[in-house]
């Protein structure tokens, strides 16, 4: 059986190669989207089977699409979409991983459609069970330690800020540093001394050239990467750091740990300032009250749920020159566990009463 990412992940010649000898007539120059929607659509015609697989982000109408990390989350020809009756049946939510078989398009349809949900976050719907919401779920004292390895480069970091799953690490990063490759490399570091965590690495508004190492690097250690590139529109930032908590948030319900590797909260509340109208409440010249709502609430969401299950966050602040960057940082500062200082390593600590 064959599923969509599966064909994503092949390169655009195997993609060709396979299109040429089942004799499909492509148009030139197709996005690699719309070479993966349009073998789908040919095979799905043929009675083949293949299935989608990927997190569902939904539409404000009550309908959703199913995305792939490897694309970023960004809206693309082989993404499925799924009905309002789908949806209301298993009560899915933003960030769900979905799979199920899909069909091509009829008639006047644009797009790949989910048949039917066949599992929700890897288990079969008839033993999906009852799952409680995140928001629901209650709080407590974060405890198993967060390994970082006692060989590389980040075991003096450790010893100096000790960090437990479910903490919110804030790591404070001047303008010239480079935080997109200490972040990979901490992402690496934390998937390496702890193989049964699940660790996803979003880097919003960065160089293309960054976002592609991070993902080759990613792919070796088996790390979830997403990501935005520096001249995307400030709302795709938004939703791109918004499906990845989410997904997050669905994984942690059903009792696992995950690391969430985000740079940065400063780019993301610029982001959502420049995204939204403004409330007329100033935090700072610049920088509207409304604008860090959802980066807090994507910080805030870290934390070890009674039961089973915790969201560990590690997010940069750019601790820049600028009044702005400043009071970013401080908005963030009173709710982390730990502040880490990568450029200066002596002044990051945790707080003595989350050392545990």
């Amino acid at each position: 059986m064959t599923s969509v990412p599966e064909l994503f992940a092949q390169p655009r010649a195997a993609l060709l190669e396979a299109a040429a000898a089942r004799g499909m007539e492509l148009p030139p120059h197709l996005e690699h989207g719309e070479l993966v929607g349009a073998l789908v659509a040919h095979l799905a015609d043929a009675g083949e089977a293949v299935v989608a697989d990927g997190e569902l982000s939904m539409m404000h109408e009550g309908f959703g699409f199913v995305r792939l990390a490897a694309a970023d989350y960004a809206e693309t020809a082989s993404d499925a979409y799924v009905s309002q009756k789908q949806i209301r049946a298993l009560n899915l939510q933003h960030g769900h991983r979905v799979r199920g078989r899909v069909r091509a398009p009829r008639g006047a349809e644009r797009s790949l459609s989910l048949q039917h949900v066949d599992a929700v976050q890897g288990v079969a719907v008839e033993k999906i069970g009852d799952v409680a919401p995140f928001s629901s779920r209650r709080a407590v004292v974060a405890t198993p330690p967060l390994l970082l390895g006692d060989g590389d480069a980040f075991a003096p970091l450790a010893k100096q800020a000790p960090w437990r799953l479910g903490h919110r690490v804030l790591v404070h990063a001047g303008p010239e540093f480079a935080r997109a490759a200490w972040l990979r490399d901490l992402a690496l570091a934390v998937a390496a001394a702890n193989p049964e965590l699940a660790v996803t690495l979003c880097l919003l508004d960065q160089r293309p050239e960054d976002l592609a190492a991070a993902r080759a690097a990613g792919a070796d250690a088996e790390l979830t990467v997403v990501g935005t590139r520096f001249a995307d529109e400030p709302k795709r930032h938004c939703e791109v750091a918004e499906l990845a908590l989410q997904a997050a948030l669905r994984r942690v319900e059903r009792g696992d740990d995950l690391v969430l590797v985000v740079d940065s909260l400063s780019a993301l509340a610029r982001a959502h300032a420049r995204s939204q109208p403004p409330s007329g409440a100033w935090i700072q010249p610049g920088l509207d009250a409304r604008a860090v709502l959802g980066p807090k609430r994507l910080f805030a969401s870290a934390r070890q749920l009674d039961g089973g299950g915790s969201l560990t966050v590690l997010a940069t602040v750019q601790e820049g020159p600028t009044d702005l960057d400043q009071a970013i940082a401080r908005e963030f500062a009173p709710g982390s566990n730990s502040d880490v200082w990568p450029e200066d390593p002596a002044r990051s600590r945790t707080r003595p009463e989350d050392q545990g």
